[in-house]
């Protein structure tokens, strides 16, 4: 009764914060589309892993039409359709306001004022369409997000281990997260799953990172970088993935006053005019992207210690501090232990250090100093088998944990070059997991 009391009080339910294929795809939305100029016969093909830059662009260059708020326009394809059929026998000045500039689309300096185009929701007809847009828009995902949620007709092989895994869209992404640790999101947050994953394959087969997109000369440095500098996870700053994100999708009403509109779109169509502008210079700008970013501490994701609050962007770094700092040496303490015992070793630690109990006697302190201190002298700095390798060691201490990020590297099955350019493939550790803590696993992933 006392051992039961005792689990109770000590169990974490939830995880913690750190303070710091179907018969019908339904590609109704992401599909490539084609892009037509409201003014002229110009079309521009927008591929889904893509931007509407290009089609953006010439409607600035050619037309000097700037769109207000084009981010919010949820099917631009859709939304130009539309307008190319109204301006048909009219003058721009009919539907667009106009903005004179003493300069040219490509920046050049004028004497004379130039005319831009201005158009925005401004004009009721304008945000009429938005909206009758942005409804159908909605109607349509949350039909396609109910499909992926119930459709277990999903066929598709892993990106990692290469099982075909016949399942659930949601198992699929829960098993890229919880066997590789590749974080595309929580699944019932996702839609258009399918064209996620084959952005995040195109990516993976073209040597491109996913969170910060550089390029790579091979797979193996490809998959170092990623562990190391914790990229298996996209990045929330990149907006070509926000139309997977169901969040992205509501409702936004709009509460500016009709001067306050004015402002904000006349403030955005001069960023946009600036933008477009340096858009075109880039084109004759080389390449400096390559595949060396050892020095770049750009888009670096921190790793926490085990042990206190100590951060590093460097795992190896990190495990140098541990052995240091804590006589902890991780290397060594996990030499004989597999891919999911490590997880659990982690995550053990990680709930005894939050909740203040030794790692060995299970001793109670009243502060993490106290606790330390006791650790150390009592040489209780390790942690025997027998207490972290259960089942409830599955489930992390803390959301995003990106220690967890690098325990991978050690065990997935991959082509590796040594020193001598043999060509050497790993094995799988034969791994027995309990089946009912594999189904407790997966319907925690879902409930965080």
């Amino acid at each position: 009764m006392e051992e039961s009391s005792k689990i109770a009080k000590n169990a974490i339910l939830e995880a913690l914060n750190f303070n710091i294929s179907s018969s019908k795809s339904k590609r109704d939305i992401v599909e490539n589309k084609f892009f037509n100029c409201i003014f002229c016969e110009h079309v521009e093909q927008h591929q889904i892993n893509s931007s509407n830059k290009a089609i953006l662009k010439h409607l600035y260059m050619e037309h000097r039409l700037v769109i207000a708020d084009v981010e919010d326009v949820f099917d631009l394809q859709e939304y130009l359709n539309y307008w190319k059929k109204e301006f048909t026998g009219y003058q721009p000045e009919e539907y667009c306001t106009s903005l004179l500039w003493k300069q040219k689309p490509d920046g050049t300096k004028t004497e004379h004022d130039e005319k831009y185009f201005l158009l925005s929701d401004i004009l009721p007809k304008d945000k009429q369409i938005r909206e009758e847009i942005q409804r159908k828009t909605l109607e349509k995902v949350l039909e396609r997000h109910q499909f992926e949620r119930v459709d277990d007709n999903f066929i598709r092989g892993c990106l990692y281990c290469r099982n075909s895994l016949e399942t659930t869209r949601y198992s699929y992404v829960e098993h890229l997260f919880t066997k590789h640790f590749l974080q595309l999101g929580k699944p019932e947050n996702l839609v258009f799953i399918d064209e996620l994953i084959d952005l995040i394959e195109d990516k993976i087969t073209n040597l491109i990172c996913i969170y910060c997109e550089k390029v790579f000369k091979d797979r193996p440095i490809l998959k170092e970088h990623m562990r190391k500098k914790g990229h298996k996870r996209i990045n929330p700053e990149n907006k070509a993935y926000d139309r997977f994100f169901m969040c992205n999708y509501k409702i936004k009403e709009i509460s500016k006053t009709n001067h306050e509109r004015k402002f904000y779109n006349l403030k955005s169509s001069e960023r946009r005019h600036r933008e477009y502008r340096e858009e075109a210079n880039l084109f004759n700008d080389d390449d400096n992207s390559d595949w060396s970013d050892w020095m770049d501490n750009e888009n670096e994701v921190e790793i926490i210690c085990l042990f206190c609050d100590f951060k590093e962007t460097d795992f190896d770094h990190l495990i140098n501090h541990m052995t240091t700092a804590h006589s902890f040496d991780f290397n060594e303490r996990t030499r004989s232990l597999n891919f999911y015992q490590k997880v659990k070793m982690v995550n053990f630690i990680r709930r005894k250090i939050h909740l203040k109990e030794c790692l060995m006697c299970e001793e109670n302190f009243d502060s993490t100093e106290c606790q330390m201190k006791h650790l150390i002298d009592s040489n209780h700095m390790k942690c025997i088998e027998k207490n972290f390798d259960k089942p409830e060691f599955f489930f992390p201490t803390f959301e995003d944990d990106s220690f967890l990020c690098h325990l991978d590297n050690f065990n997935e099955v991959d082509e590796v070059s040594d020193d001598s350019g043999t060509v050497v493939i790993s094995e799988d550790r034969i791994t027995i997991v309990n089946e009912a803590a594999e189904m407790l696993s997966k319907e925690k992933f879902i409930d965080i």
